[in-house]
């Protein structure tokens, strides 16, 4: 009673991942917000972050990411599978991108 511990989902841990891929830039309000209008409530933020993870060593440029990883998520929420089970990343991981500048994606 009275020490329940409220979990809080963290937008933050799923833009550090994308952003270890892609340097330059950074999620938009929107695409935060439309993350826990649609994800939230299907998804912890780690296997969120697991699925932007394998959404980026996936792909080849940030636009591409982004579309895998909404991908994922819909198809898991589909699927009614709410864990990344199977859906593994590939054995080597691609290059990160390291620029020098930050821009907003979406």
């Amino acid at each position: 009673m009275g020490d329940e511990m409220t979990y809080k989902f963290d937008l933050d841990i799923i833009e550090d991942v994308f952003r270890d891929y892609y340097p330059t830039l950074g999620f938009s309000q929107s695409f935060n917000n439309s993350i826990i209008e649609n994800f939230e409530q299907h998804f912890m933020d780690g296997t969120l972050a697991r699925f932007m993870e394998i959404a980026c060593d996936r792909t080849e440029d940030s636009h591409s990411a982004i579309k895998y990883f909404c991908g994922i998520c819909w198809t898991r929420i589909k699927q009614n599978q709410t864990d990344y089970g199977n859906l593994q990343a590939k054995d080597s991981p691609k290059n990160k991108q390291e620029n020098k500048t930050t821009s907003t994606l979406h």
